[in-house]
């Protein structure tokens, strides 16, 4: 944006897309504490032992050990990210599998996968309103251009690494979500599913082939080390965003800061600051399922004002190699306004609804029980 659009609007993007990232920071650190409940309970249980002040709290621990981490270990956040991702990855493609093997043999699924008239979408109020999750859900490779220069040849190598995202992204989200309503009747999910419904999908595929919580714990574990290591990422490139590239003159001196490794520490606490005072807000909601509850539909409101400046960002890049006329800028401004309506309003028609899921009742839907 800056090079592309001047400092002042590269000042206030950065400014915007560091704000916004905050919700999903604390959203990541919530779930690391998550993770180890259910390693060290083994169920969903956590509300009973834990109060939102304390969960808050706990969590705000974790942010801040991490920025400490990352400041005395050099490469503790490349290591993390290397093992955590392909470990998630793994375990995606074997629920997956084992879910396809499992229909396969027989196993009925709870939702209705094989009615085409299932994934017409029903354009609603509501229907619109869930599209800002699904951005939410797709997006943050962006956050990776922070690294571009650390690259051996960032010609080549970074766009091979974003096609492949891609292409596990979309693995992903659209067998990931096949396999999912296997196991999740769609009109009846549970209250606490953005919190524990990956852990109730991975009992339950143990419980399908027969090794009990195997499964629950082996991703439970993953989790937690893929969410240490998305932790330490989102912490560094965060405040990257903010301090790396913007122009000195809007900047206060103190936050530009960096250490012996070349990492801005005085922008590490800062974020870390401002996360406590999200934290101390949460911690006035009832229970920490609303928590979860809270930051995910908050991560849904700000995720597409985001992307939009990653579309803005992106024309504004291709055109200026074009030229640099009168009518180029002009033409830059007007697809800049279509990009940002297009990426805001019009992605909500490729997005397929699984509440409008209807399982014709051949023997029976699975129901969801929580507690076990």
């Amino acid at each position: 944006m800056r090079h592309t659009s001047g400092d002042t609007l590269g000042y206030v993007v950065s400014w915007m897309y560091w704000s916004s990232t905050l919700p999903y920071l604390i959203d990541v650190s919530n779930s690391v504490i998550v993770a180890i409940s259910w390693l060290w309970l083994g169920n969903n249980k956590l509300d009973k032992h834990m109060s939102t002040l304390w969960f808050g709290i706990f969590t705000f621990l974790v942010i801040l050990i991490f920025i400490i981490l990352e400041n005395v270990f050099s490469r503790s956040m490349e290591v993390m990210s290397l093992i955590g991702g392909a470990a998630m990855f793994l375990m995606a493609v074997l629920f997956v599998v084992l879910a396809a093997a499992g229909i396969a043999k027989g196993y009925h699924p709870a939702s209705n996968l094989f009615d085409l008239s299932a994934y017409k979408p029903h354009f609603s109020t509501h229907y619109f309103s869930t599209t800002g999750l699904l951005i939410f859900a797709t997006s943050g490779a962006e956050l990776g251009a922070t690294y571009i220069q650390q690259v051996r040849n960032p010609k080549k190598e970074f766009p091979k690494a974003m096609w492949i995202l891609a292409i596990m992204t979309g693995f992903l989200i659209i067998f990931g979500s096949l396999a999912l309503g296997v196991y999740f009747d769609a009109n009846h999910l549970p209250n606490d599913l953005k919190m524990n419904g990956s852990y109730y999908a991975f009992h339950y595929l143990g419980q399908q082939w027969g090794v009990g919580n195997l499964f629950m714990y082996m991703f439970a574990g993953t989790q937690l080390v893929f969410m240490l290591a998305q932790l330490a990422v989102l912490i560094d490139a965060a405040s990257r965003v903010l301090s790396a590239d913007t122009a000195a003159r809007f900047m206060p001196q103190w936050l530009l800061k960096k250490n012996r490794q070349g990492r801005p520490i005085h922008s590490y606490v800062f974020t870390a600051s401002l996360c406590l005072f999200l934290l101390l807000l949460s911690s006035t909601l009832p229970n920490i399922n609303t928590i979860f509850n809270w930051l995910l539909n908050l991560n849904g409101i700000v995720s597409p004002y985001k992307t939009c400046w990653v579309f803005f960002a992106f024309l504004a890049l291709r055109l200026s190699r074009i030229s640099s006329g009168l009518a180029i800028r002009l033409l830059r401004t007007k697809l800049a306004r279509w990009s940002w309506a297009g990426g805001a309003y019009s992605s909500p028609l490729f997005v397929p609804r699984w509440a409008s899921c209807r399982r014709k009742r051949r023997g029976g839907p699975m129901r969801l029980t929580t507690n076990y």
